[in-house]
């Protein structure tokens, strides 16, 4: 059972997780109707995910593909 929230362990840990190649973005999710930590590749490969942990102070980490993500702009 995680002693700190969700949102504690994101704040110290994503920007770390985030620096990892493939990675595009963390976040809080739910996965089998449980809370977890969210980490978004560009490709879902054994690579990417076995340096991704599958657990932060407790709470689990689910690696999912979204593929390549860029910013939205009001230009059109």
């Amino acid at each position: 059972m995680p002693r700190e929230s969700i949102e504690a362990v994101l704040e110290r840990h994503a920007r770390r997780i985030v620096s990892l190649p493939g990675v595009v973005g963390v976040g809080e999710g739910e996965a089998d109707g449980r809370t977890c930590i969210m980490v978004y590749v560009v490709e879902k490969t054994a690579t990417a995910i076995g340096r991704i942990p599958t657990d932060l102070e407790g709470w689990p980490v689910v690696v999912r593909k979204s593929g390549g993500i860029r910013a939205l702009t009001d230009e059109h």
